[in-house]
């Protein structure tokens, strides 16, 4: 299990209580190598409202990796995700292995929509998870991988109200294990500007190994991590640099540029920094070799 660090509270605001919202069925994206891509869409009522909305595996496959994109571009300054996890969908076991979870919050102006994403496989997986209390400020956590698994994908889980806590990193991470890969590990960053809740990290492990692609963007511009030809996404991640409170991410998602379905070929991420020098956004994308 990991430590959770805790940083001192730095002031935010803190906004009212959630709104209902709208949801859409499932829609199967395709199928490729073994993946299929679920997404699932859901709808903001105007500020300030949260939104929960679950991406569900089909029968037979579990869930490898997923994302949440919150708004459109340009909306990165308005609304953010607030977790993007693997769910357990009450079956006869109590493993999150069902789809994939999103939240999220939107602070300022009307309606806006929210995509959830599920990237199922049928292959053998397994779940890891790293609980912690997260007070006043910036926390983290990390969840290790059994064994001689590897990363395949990751989330986190916070718990409380969405509108006052948000994840600035949520990617693969390198133990230091003889090898630069950072396939050892997920690790998360949130920062909490209310009272005192739980923090979930999930590692997603794999026995094949993956490859894992990162790309950069500075000043609220999005990233694109793009798979090796050939490869296809398992899932995704983010980290922005500097202190936890002055930025917040929109968006990470399964995300193909030809705009075809299934969006297997890279991981797209979009983030707002609200003050403070320029920060860097990387995108993760880990993929199928």
């Amino acid at each position: 299990m990991g430590v959770l660090s805790v940083r001192s509270a730095i002031a935010a605001v803190v906004f009212m209580a959630a709104a209902p919202h709208t949801a859409s069925a499932d829609t199967n994206l395709g199928t490729v190598d073994g993946l299929t891509y679920i997404s699932a869409l859901t709808t903001f009522l105007p500020s300030p409202a949260t939104a929960t909305e679950r991406a569900d595996c089909p029968a037979g496959t579990k869930v490898v990796g997923g994302g949440v994109a919150v708004g459109v571009s340009g909306e990165e300054g308005d609304a953010r995700i607030a977790s993007g996890l693997p769910f357990d969908g009450g079956d006869a076991n109590s493993i999150p292995d069902d789809g994939w979870e999103g939240r999220g919050a939107n602070l300022f102006g009307g309606s806006k929509s929210m995509t959830v994403f599920a990237i199922c496989s049928t292959g053998h997986i397994e779940y890891a998870t790293d609980h912690g209390r997260l007070e006043a400020g910036a926390g983290s956590g990390t969840a290790r991988c059994p064994g001689s698994t590897h990363i395949s994908g990751g989330g986190v889980s916070v718990g409380g109200s969405s509108l006052d806590a948000w994840p600035t990193r949520s990617r693969p991470l390198d133990l230091e294990d003889g090898n630069s890969q950072p396939d050892d590990a997920w690790q998360t960053r949130v920062f909490n500007s209310g009272p005192e809740r739980r923090l979930t990290t999930y590692a997603i492990c794999v026995q094949s190994r993956r490859d894992y692609a990162a790309s950069n963007s500075t000043g609220g511009a999005s990233a694109f991590a793009d798979c090796p030809t050939g490869g296809h996404g398992t899932g995704g991640g983010f980290a922005v640099t500097g202190p936890a409170s002055e930025s917040q991410v929109a968006a990470n998602y399964p995300f193909d540029s030809s705009g075809m379905d299934p969006p297997d070929v890279s991981f797209s991420s979009r983030f707002a920094q609200a003050f403070g020098p320029v920060r860097t956004l990387t995108s993760y994308a880990i993929c199928s070799t």
